[in-house]
C-alpha cells in the first residue's frame, strides 16, 4: 500500500476533484489523504457557486500530512487563487517531495472558470518546477501557452512550450478536441503517442482528475512514466465504458470497476 496526497478542490456531487481521487486511488487499494482548496457547489450539469478555503488553512492542511504520515506521490488539482498558490509553494518547498502530477483544473467540463486571472503567472513561477507530469487538456494547454491548438502538431508545440517553464514531463491530452483522439507525452527529448479508442459517451465527469490520480498513483509504486500513463488511461477509458449513467450532465465514472464486476 503506497500513501497518496490529493491537493485539489471539492466535488459535492462526489463525480469530480477530491471525491472522485479518493475513490480512484482507494480503488486501487491505496491509502488517499486530502487537502482541500476550494468547496464547490457543482453537479454533473455544472458549478453554481464556489469557495475558495483560507490559504492559512491550506498550509496547515499540508502540514500536519507531513508531520505525521508523508506521502509517496502528490496529485495536484485545483489551485485557484494566487494565495493558494503561495502557501502550497511555501508548505512543499522544503519537503523530501516526489512523483507529483498535476492536472491543472482551470475548466469544468460544462466550461465554468475555476482560477483567478493571476494564478497562471504564479503556477509557472511556483508549482511547475515541483511537477514531474502536468497533464492538461487542449483548452487547459491552450490557456496556459496562448497557442491555438487544432492538431497533433500543435499538441507538440504545445508540450514544448510547457516544458521550457520547467516541468519535467507533459502530457497534452486530445480527448475530443481534436480529431484524433491522442495524449502526446513529451520529456524534453522525445514524444510518445497513447492512444485508445474513443467512446461515445457523455459519462465523462471528472476524467482529468481520475487520470492524474491513478498516474500518481502507479508512480509511486514505480512504474514509468509510460507505463504509468497507459494503465491509466485503460482505466479511465472501462470506468467510462462502464459508468452507472448517473447524472443528467456529464455523468459519473464507475471508480470500482476494478473491484465490482
Amino acid at each position: 500500500m503506497k500513501k497518496i496526497l490529493t491537493i485539489s478542490g471539492s466535488d459535492c456531487s462526489g463525480g469530480a476533484g477530491i471525491q472522485a481521487d479518493i475513490k480512484a486511488v482507494s480503488s486501487r487499494g491505496d491509502f488517499i489523504s486530502s487537502v482541500v482548496t476550494a468547496v464547490v457547489a457543482e453537479n454533473t450539469k455544472g458549478v453554481r457557486s464556489l469557495n475558495y478555503v483560507d490559504s492559512k488553512l491550506v498550509y496547515d492542511q499540508i502540514e500536519v500530512i507531513f508531520d505525521d504520515m508523508g506521502t509517496d506521490a502528490i496529485k495536484l488539482g485545483m489551485l485557484p487563487s494566487a494565495d493558494i498558490i503561495k502557501a502550497i509553494y511555501e508548505a512543499l518547498k522544503d519537503k523530501n517531495i516526489k512523483n507529483v502530477v498535476f492536472d491543472p483544473c482551470m475548466v469544468t467540463k460544462s466550461e465554468d472558470e475555476l482560477v483567478e486571472d493571476d494564478s497562471i503567472r504564479l503556477l509557472k513561477e511556483y508549482i511547475f518546477p515541483m511537477v514531474d507530469l502536468i497533464c492538461p487538456n487542449i483548452p487547459e494547454a491552450k490557456t496556459i501557452t496562448g497557442l491555438e491548438i487544432k492538431d497533433e502538431k500543435d499538441m507538440e508545440e504545445a508540450c514544448k512550450i510547457i516544458y521550457d517553464m520547467g516541468v519535467k514531463n507533459v502530457l497534452v491530452k486530445g480527448g475530443s478536441h481534436i480529431d484524433s483522439s491522442v495524449d502526446i507525452l513529451y520529456n524534453g527529448v522525445n514524444f510518445e503517442r497513447f492512444s485508445i479508442k474513443r467512446i461515445d459517451s457523455k459519462n465523462t465527469q471528472g476524467t482529468g482528475d481520475v487520470l492524474a490520480a491513478i498516474i500518481a498513483s502507479n508512480l509511486a509504486h514505480a512504474l514509468n512514466i509510460s507505463d504509468s500513463i497507459s494503465n491509466a488511461k485503460k482505466y479511465v477509458t472501462t470506468a467510462i465504458e462502464t459508468a452507472p449513467g448517473i447524472g443528467e450532465g456529464f455523468g459519473i465514472l464507475n471508480f470500482f470497476h476494478e473491484i465490482y464486476k
